[in-house]
């Protein structure tokens, strides 16, 4: 009886998985509006004489936001996974990515 094994049984609660990708694609989005919102407030600060660095901060963002929505695409098409969490990457690098060109046309256009 002490000699006998014990069987582990490993409980698994769900049946669908969480990928890191779409995790780390709304990290990406976040990112993006946090430079978003910190380049508005140092061009405001500056009375819209910011410059370079405003310009080299919404590069990096929309580099950020492309690799994002990359991932979160990616998530989706992985099987039998929760798809809210790569939803949101989606549409949050999305929005975040069609407002930085919408701000550079603007740009363009003054």
């Amino acid at each position: 009886m002490l000699n006998q094994r014990i069987k582990k049984v490993n409980f698994r609660l769900g049946a669908r998985n969480q990928l890191k990708d779409s995790g780390w694609s709304i990290l990406f989005g976040v990112f993006s509006g946090i430079l978003f919102i910190g380049a508005c407030v140092y061009s405001g600060i500056n009375r819209g004489e910011a410059g370079l660095l405003v310009g080299a901060l919404g590069i990096i963002a929309m580099i950020a936001d492309i690799y994002g929505f990359y991932l979160a695409v990616k998530s989706l098409k992985g099987d039998d996974i929760y798809f809210l969490t790569a939803l949101i990457g989606v549409v949050l690098n999305g929005l975040m990515f069609a407002l930085y060109i919408i701000l550079m046309i603007v740009g363009f256009m003054v």
